[in-house]
């Protein structure tokens, strides 16, 4: 998925978890073809059903419509020092437009 949602972020914790947006053919594999209807999709944007995505993710989606299509990578810190942090960037697909 472009936001991230479904796949792990890459934060500095071991335990991290990729999250769920499940896709059409999550739906057809688990209640059959014809079981399943567009009230699904409806609980869905509404955060409810088979949605499972962190806090983290949520926050990181934000991130990337504040900033216009980029993320930075998440790190978790405990305090701050002179060292030089190294801070990744990515770069989302979305059309210019939309922003």
């Amino acid at each position: 998925m472009k936001f991230g949602i479904g796949r792990k972020i890459g934060i500095d914790i071991p335990c991290e978890k990729p999250g769920l947006l499940p896709l059409s053919q999550y739906y057809s594999q688990r209640f059959g073809n014809e079981k399943w209807m567009s009230g699904y999709n409806i609980s869905l944007s509404i955060g409810q059903g088979e949605m499972g995505i962190t806090t983290l993710q949520m926050a990181n989606i934000m991130a990337i419509v504040a900033n216009r299509g980029y993320y930075y990578t998440p790190h978790l810190v405990k305090m701050m020092d002179n060292s030089v942090l190294e801070f990744s960037r990515h770069s989302v697909e979305i059309k210019d437009l939309l922003f």
